[in-house]
C-alpha cells in the first residue's frame, strides 16, 4: 500500500492547475488547502473549476459579446495560469472582431473588452470632410510632382495645363 495519493490542485480562485502528490499521514493524506483529492472531470470547451465542494464546469466564451455578457476580465500584468489563459482569450477574441471590440485596461491594471461605439453622425462628416481634404492635397502633390517633371523637360505647354489644373485645385480647397 502507497503512502502517497493524487490530488488535484486549484488557484486561488478556484480553477484547476494540476495534478500533485500529498502524502499519508495514519489514516489520513495531507492534503494542502488549495487541493482536493476529488477527480475532476474536463469537458473541452470548458475551464474546471473548484467551488470548494465539487468540480464544476464553466463554458468558455468564444465571442467577444460572450466574453462581455461573462463579465470575463484578468490581470494584463497578472500571473497564473488561468489568469495567462484568460488575457490570450481576450486578446484572441478582440484580434478575431477588432473592427467592433477592443481590450481596455483599467488604472488597476485590470483587462477586459468593451465594444467599440459607432461613429455619430459629426464624427462621420468629420470622417469625409477629412477625406475630402486628404484626396485634394494628394492631388495636388501629384501635380507639383508632373509639374517639377514638366520644368525638367522645358515643357512650357504642359506647365502652362498644370498651372491651371493647379489653381482649380487650390480655388476649389478654399
Amino acid at each position: 500500500m502507497s503512502n502517497t495519493a493524487t490530488a488535484y490542485q486549484f488557484d486561488s480562485q478556484g480553477y484547476y492547475l494540476n495534478e500533485t502528490l500529498v502524502q499519508k499521514l495514519g489514516e489520513e493524506y495531507l492534503v494542502p488547502p488549495d487541493s482536493t483529492m476529488a477527480e475532476p472531470t474536463f469537458k473541452a470547451g470548458y475551464w474546471t473549476k473548484w467551488n470548494g465542494s465539487k468540480w464544476t464546469n464553466e463554458k468558455i466564451p468564444t465571442t467577444c459579446a460572450e466574453a462581455i455578457k461573462k463579465g470575463l476580465t484578468c490581470i494584463s500584468n497578472g500571473q497564473g495560469k488561468h489568469n495567462y489563459e484568460v488575457k490570450t482569450l481576450l486578446e484572441a477574441l478582440v484580434a478575431a472582431d477588432s473592427e467592433h471590440y477592443k481590450t481596455v485596461v483599467s488604472d488597476n491594471f485590470v483587462m477586459t473588452i468593451e465594444e467599440i461605439p459607432e461613429p455619430t453622425e459629426e464624427e462621420k462628416a468629420l470622417e469625409r470632410e477629412q477625406a475630402k481634404q486628404n484626396a485634394a492635397q494628394q492631388a495636388i502633390d501629384d501635380l507639383i510632382k508632373q509639374m517639377t517633371i514638366a520644368d525638367l523637360n522645358g515643357d512650357e505647354e504642359w506647365k502652362a495645363e498644370l498651372r491651371e489644373e493647379y489653381q482649380a485645385l487650390t480655388a476649389e480647397a478654399e
